[in-house]
């Protein structure tokens, strides 16, 4: 009786979520927004379980055909390696750059795709958080979408 006791109450620690966690739950999964020159879409990466010390996108950006039909290969090699500084996230008070700008090969004719990770820090919680990216290649415009639900 006692172990079964110690069981269920183990079961039942296990099964809580910190407030990080539940945070972290409450990002936005998928999002897109789309601009007369490109289309920007954001998917974030479910963390380890117990990993609260970071937020993960997967993002995807895809330029319209008038675009990669005339694009240099400066401005490619620019989407390749010089993304560091285009995205950030931003509250009302702060804005935060990412921990690391990845970029990935995907495979997929005319899109450009980054992993981003952003620290947690104790300032974004209980605020609303926006993933900010400026264009430098493009269409120079910002682009923003809200990440709490």
């Amino acid at each position: 009786m006692k172990a079964t006791g110690i069981v269920l109450l183990l079961l039942t620690l296990a099964s809580c979520h910190t407030p990080t966690e539940k945070w972290l739950d409450g990002m936005s999964d998928y999002q897109s927004v789309k601009g007369k020159s490109l289309t920007l879409e954001i998917m974030k990466i479910k963390p380890v379980k117990e990993d609260t010390t970071a937020i993960t996108y997967k993002i995807r950006l895809y330029p319209g055909k008038e675009w990669m039909e005339n694009y240099t290969g400066h401005q490619k090699t620019g989407l390749f390696y010089s993304m560091d500084s285009c995205f950030v996230l931003r509250t009302a008070t702060a804005s935060y750059s990412p921990d690391m700008v990845q970029p990935v090969n995907n495979g997929i004719a005319g899109c450009y795709e980054y992993l981003l990770s952003f620290g947690i820090v104790k300032a974004m919680k209980h605020r609303q958080l926006q993933l900010v990216y400026t264009d430098k290649y493009i269409d120079g415009k910002p682009y923003q979408i809200i990440l709490n639900r």
